[in-house]
């Protein structure tokens, strides 16, 4: 495996990944108690190649899924194939990484229209007739 191109701004070398195997829980057959099938994907954000202000974005965008040592966890078991979960699990990094970096984008404050604004007042208006037809005395409500 060589570095994995998440943007053209972020680079992860294979130094920064660490893989875990251990034995999957469900299904596997035979294989279940014999073959380490989990795989658990720790990723180390210092190591990450990116700008300064992109690590300290990831790292706060990330913070919750931190541990003590900078490190991100992902975790792949659906498969029975130690490989297959092993690619999810780079998968699910790269998507955690392009959703952590992708910028947010800022709200552009709208004004409601004219129209919009008497559609609501006519609507509020059936609401509170219903309502009065529901009452004990509605034709003392009048």
């Amino acid at each position: 495996m060589e570095n994995i191109l998440v943007t053209r701004d972020i680079i992860v070398p294979e130094s920064a990944l660490e893989f875990r195997f251990s034995r999957s829980s469900g299904k596997g057959g035979q294989n279940v108690n014999k073959v380490s099938t989990k795989v658990e994907l720790l990723l180390s954000l210092d190591a990450v190649i990116t700008s300064d202000e992109m690590k300290e974005l990831l790292s706060r965008r990330l913070a919750s899924q931190l541990d003590s040592q900078k490190k991100i966890h992902f975790l792949s078991q659906e498969s029975r194939s130690q490989l297959q979960n092993k690619r999810m699990t780079v998968k699910k990094m790269v998507q955690a990484l392009l959703e952590a970096a992708a910028a947010v984008k800022e709200r552009v404050q709208t004004k409601k229209s004219k129209s919009s604004k008497e559609k609501q007042i006519i609507e509020k208006k059936k609401q509170g007739a219903k309502k009065n037809l529901r009452r004990k005395n509605f034709m003392d409500a009048e």
